[in-house]
């Protein structure tokens, strides 16, 4: 697994964030894990392409195809709920509309090694955050910082 640089992640507002001093729009992927307004923290930031033979390649591959979905479907919290379920199988997808439907696509669809060079995973330093627990896990494209 390739390592890039730690990232310093300040979160602004849900889906606004500011990386490196760069704003940012990422998607998180962690459920278990909660942020809040003004917290800080590292992230070890690699792409998605770069995990490709790990154990949660596939994870990471059906969540980067769910975030690049978001742009054109203006942020629907259904696609967020699928890419949470992906890791954390048993969230209620049933409360949000059309989130089981997007589930069900993101796991129809076939990966290629190398697909998401253009996606980020960010993820959490522990102990290095500003407030509370670890932070989440999130993806970004190649714009964030």
């Amino acid at each position: 697994m390739e390592k890039q640089a730690a990232a310093t992640v300040h979160y602004k507002l849900c889906l606004a964030f500011i990386v490196n001093g760069v704003p940012a729009n990422l998607m998180c992927i962690s459920l278990d894990n909660s942020i809040t307004n003004g917290e800080t923290w590292q992230a070890n930031r690699e792409t998605v392409a770069s995990l490709w033979g790990t154990p949660d390649a596939l994870k990471y591959d059906e969540a980067a195809w769910l975030f690049l979905q978001e742009a054109s479907h203006s942020n629907d919290p259904a696609i967020n709920w699928a890419a949470w379920n992906i890791f954390a199988p048993g969230a209620d997808l049933s409360s949000v509309s059309g989130a089981q439907d997007w589930y069900n696509q993101a796991l129809g669809q076939s990966f290629t090694k190398g697909e998401f060079a253009n996606v980020y995973v960010y993820l959490p330093i522990d102990s290095t955050q500003s407030w509370g627990g670890t932070p989440q896990t999130f993806l970004g494209d190649a714009t964030a910082g």
